[in-house]
């Protein structure tokens, strides 16, 4: 099956992101509690990242793209099921 151009451009910026921040492969994949492999095949734009990882992939990275995700984890939080639109 063929990769998916918006996984390898996300993956690549991810790379791109952990490499500006210093950051092993390894250390990422223990800080989200995932496989090396993963972050790999994450990376590589082999797998497929659910809206959650990524959150936790932008917090891991010390806030780089939180605003992507603030408002899911305040209404996570909260409870609240329902994310209102900017």
């Amino acid at each position: 099956m063929a990769r998916d151009p918006i996984d390898e451009h996300l993956g690549a910026r991810i790379r791109m992101h952990r490499i500006m921040l210093h950051l092993s492969q390894r250390t990422l994949a223990g800080a989200l509690g995932m496989s090396l492999q993963q972050v790999r095949q994450y990376e590589d734009g082999a797998g497929r990242i659910s809206a959650s990882e990524l959150c936790a992939i932008a917090s891991a990275r010390r806030g780089a793209g939180i605003f992507l995700c603030r408002r899911a984890a305040n209404a996570a939080r909260s409870g609240n099921q329902k994310v209102a639109d900017d």
